[in-house]
């Protein structure tokens, strides 16, 4: 991950980062983190964009899935002005029933325990 500063042992500030896969000769995104988060389905996390919000995210990994399963889980938390995350961390596991990553929201029932990703979210405006 490029522009990554270290915040101890399980956490790291970043700019911006992705996960892809390797498939064949090619690599394929399945999860990019710049301004948002978005997988190739649309923007993960969020109801709407924001921005002048876009200072980068605290990450952290978790070496299972948010389902308990096997895998990984990325935590993702916005930060502010001053570098310091910001609300609650966005919790992004690998969806097996839809193929790609979502996020992960217990509450959810369409796909079940994950929220969809919002294709066209609206942009908040100052």
């Amino acid at each position: 991950m490029p522009h990554a500063k270290s915040r101890g042992a399980d956490e790291v500030r970043v700019r911006r980062g992705f996960v892809v896969q390797k498939e064949g000769a090619i690599w394929r995104d399945l999860l990019l983190f710049e301004d948002n988060v978005r997988n190739p389905k649309g923007f993960v996390g969020i109801d709407f964009i924001d921005p002048d919000f876009s200072f980068g995210f605290a990450v952290k990994v978790a070496n299972e899935r948010s389902d308990g399963t096997p895998g990984f889980t990325i935590y993702l938390a916005y930060l502010n002005r001053k570098l310091e995350p910001e609300g609650l961390p966005i919790q992004v596991s690998w969806n097996q029933k839809v193929n790609r990553f979502q996020e992960y929201a217990p509450n959810e029932l369409d796909p079940p325990d994950f929220k969809p990703e919002i294709a066209h979210p609206p942009i908040r405006k100052p």
